[in-house]
């Protein structure tokens, strides 16, 4: 399991850093 770090716009599009929320997810990569 790795923890990914995303940040998304309000229209849930990938940004950089601006106004963005980011969240921890955790990924299954097998």
């Amino acid at each position: 399991m790795t923890a990914e770090l995303i940040c998304r716009d309000e229209l849930g599009h990938i940004k950089d850093r601006e106004r963005k929320t980011c969240i921890y997810v955790e990924t299954n990569n097998m």
